[in-house]
């Protein structure tokens, strides 16, 4: 199914939901303080104003990481370049045993539209991994990640041999819908 379909049944599955993930462990305070960006998030979902959703829902998940606020921000992230992300904060969804089956749906249906739209990039380092770092668009891939595809958004992406503080390798890559 197109995301496009999914737009409003999907944003309002979790925006019940999130009040009261985000009540349980916050006073009153920080509660007014987080509903109100995630209700703008969840109005700016609905009107397909995505760049602004996804700020609001990372003001929420910098003060409050919940399933719910993953979810929403990942749902608006899936809207944008930030393909890659998306998917990541899917997979934390769904990788929640206590997830409720109707989010569990949802996750997935949203992750299965995603992935048509992704492409895959395989990164691999020969030689001696000590003291070296790999960034795909700026975010660290971990060792155990190399060798593996790594879903990205079609387009260009930038890749990065980090030793130490020193830019060993830097390389521009182009990846294909689908490929």
């Amino acid at each position: 199914m197109h995301l496009s379909r999914l737009r409003h049944r999907a944003a309002l599955v979790l925006a019940l939901g999130a009040y009261s993930s985000v009540a349980s462990a916050q006073s009153a305070e920080e509660l007014a303080t987080l509903r109100a960006p995630f209700a703008e998030g969840v109005r700016l979902t609905l009107e397909e104003q995505w760049d602004e959703a996804v700020a609001r829902f990372r003001t929420v998940i910098a003060v409050r990481d919940t399933i719910a606020v993953r979810y929403n921000l990942a749902f608006a992230l899936a809207h944008t370049d930030a393909m890659g992300e998306a998917a990541r904060l899917l997979d934390s969804v769904l990788a929640d045993p206590d997830l409720d089956e109707a989010t569990r749906e949802q996750a997935t249906v949203v992750l299965g539209a995603l992935e048509n739209r992704m492409g895959r990039l395989t990164i691999r380092l020969l030689g001696d991994e000590a003291g070296m770092t790999v960034l795909l668009d700026g975010e660290e891939i971990l060792l155990d990640q190399l060798g593996q595809p790594i879903r990205v958004g079609p387009g260009e992406h930038e890749v990065v041999l980090r030793h130490d503080i020193e830019d060993l390798v830097r390389r521009r890559v182009s990846v294909v819908q689908g490929t």
